[in-house]
């Protein structure tokens, strides 16, 4: 249950649109403190309910770390009126003709269905129930840890994902919220009692923690006529906020290579990334793009396109983050001895956009194509339900990505230089060399 549908640039198709936004986004929060967030969208029969709780990694105390992924599996195991043996909720969806998914990151846990509109108050019922009454003995808990070992396990044995998860433990200082990778420790997870579930529960999992969104053919009356019915005896929690980090701590460099056990070497840089309450968030997010993130940035086109000295470019970066975090840029190749001047040319290219900037034509591609692209995405009833979440999560607004997209609109060339250079001008990145074994 890892799919990962935060997008962060979604956003940008509300521009396309004018001043008016086409769907009815209405808001009411319940006496509990669940805020409901109505989207309509009558062009199919079909509804779109999330529920977004401010929970994740980030909120784990040591010794318990893994338990907000872990409660990500366990959520579909059952509750108190909806029983059963095994993925109870993700079987009774699938029954309605449904599909039915969540995921976890270091800020929140998303649970998201898109049924049928006949099933829309059954659903609802649904997630009021296992966020008020889950079912959380020894049983639900061993069969699920078991689950969460078996994808710590399979990790293990994927080059990819271990070399990520071991690169992970170097990016943060100790203390960090985000010092440790979401999906956590097994030798913690394995201890985990149902005392300490049902109190990580009854804590987080909470009205007043969340957010729901009913999306699809469906009134905004009838959707806070349902939700409250639904949710009226959910218990608010006191939950005091995750303490801002006091920074990001030093820069992992590491002058010795480190070793993988395949036939590629990988230059992995490592930049600060602003969280989205920063002021340089906006503008990261389009320098970044100009330089590493698409198809026809600047250094793909130079370091693959081009001159053909790697494979590809991969930006290991979720967006989105509460705090200022790390992102990291790979750049995968064949090994060899002459691979130091795949770092040249990509400091060279860095450089020149630190200098001059983009060019008029290149900022306008960039928003056309980030336009268009995303529009057509954007018609999907699950990605409209989606962004309006990510907005209300980011900016507690659930319109604010529109006014987020005209932010990055306004960015100047002289802000993308400034935040060029500031995260990512010379000895502003970290680096790690990867090269594979000696036979």
């Amino acid at each position: 249950m890892k799919t990962f549908l935060f997008l962060t640039l979604l956003g940008s198709a509300l521009a396309s649109f004018g001043q008016t936004f086409p769907y009815p986004v209405k808001t009411k929060t319940l006496s509990n403190g669940l805020k409901v967030i109505s989207v309509e969208k009558r062009d199919i029969p079909m509804v779109n309910i999330q529920v977004w709780y401010r929970v994740g990694s980030k909120d784990e105390v040591p010794g318990q770390r893994g338990m907000a992924h872990l409660f990500e599996h366990m959520m579909f195991r059952g509750s108190k009126n909806f029983k059963g043996e095994g993925d109870v909720y993700i079987h009774e969806i699938e029954k309605m003709g449904g599909q039915v998914n969540a995921y976890t990151t270091f800020d929140r846990t998303v649970y998201f269905q898109q049924i049928p509109k006949q099933y829309a108050e059954k659903v609802l019922m649904m997630e009021a129930d296992r966020m008020s009454n889950l079912i959380l003995d020894q049983k639900v808990l061993d069969v699920e840890r078991e689950v969460v070992g078996e994808e710590l396990r399979n990790g293990r044995n994927s080059w990819a994902q271990r070399y990520q998860s071991d690169r992970h433990e170097q990016l943060y200082p100790e203390g960090h919220p985000y010092k440790v990778d979401v999906i956590g420790y097994l030798e913690e997870i394995l201890k985990f009692t149902t005392q300490e579930c049902q109190a990580f529960h009854e804590k987080y999992y909470a009205p007043n923690n969340a957010f729901l969104l009913i999306g699809g053919d469906i009134s905004a009356d009838s959707a806070f006529l349902l939700a409250e019915k639904a949710f009226k005896d959910a218990k608010p929690s006191v939950i005091a906020p995750t303490p801002t980090p006091n920074g990001l701590g030093s820069m992992p460099v590491f002058e010795e290579p480190k070793t993988l056990d395949v036939p590629l070497q990988i230059y992995s840089f490592i930049a600060n990334r602003p969280g989205y309450s920063n002021p340089d968030y906006a503008a990261f997010n389009v320098c970044a793009s100009l330089l590493f993130n698409n198809p026809t940035s600047r250094v793909q086109s130079t370091l693959v396109d081009e001159q053909k000295l790697i494979f590809g470019l991969f930006n290991t970066d979720n967006g989105g983050e509460v705090f200022d975090c790390r992102t990291t840029i790979d750049l995968l190749m064949r090994a060899g001895p002459g691979n130091v001047k795949v770092k040249k040319v990509m400091q060279r290219e860095i450089n020149e956009f630190i200098e001059n900037g983009p060019e008029d034509q290149e900022l306008a591609d960039y928003f056309s194509n980030v336009e268009a692209g995303m529009v057509q995405q954007y018609y999907t009833l699950g990605n409209v339900v989606n962004v309006i979440g990510a907005s209300e999560f980011q900016f507690k607004d659930p319109m604010a990505m529109y006014r987020n997209f005209e932010m990055q609109k306004k960015v100047t060339k002289a802000d993308l230089q400034r935040v060029a250079a500031a995260y990512f001008g010379p000895g502003k990145m970290g680096f790690i060399n990867y090269k594979p074994k000696e036979e």
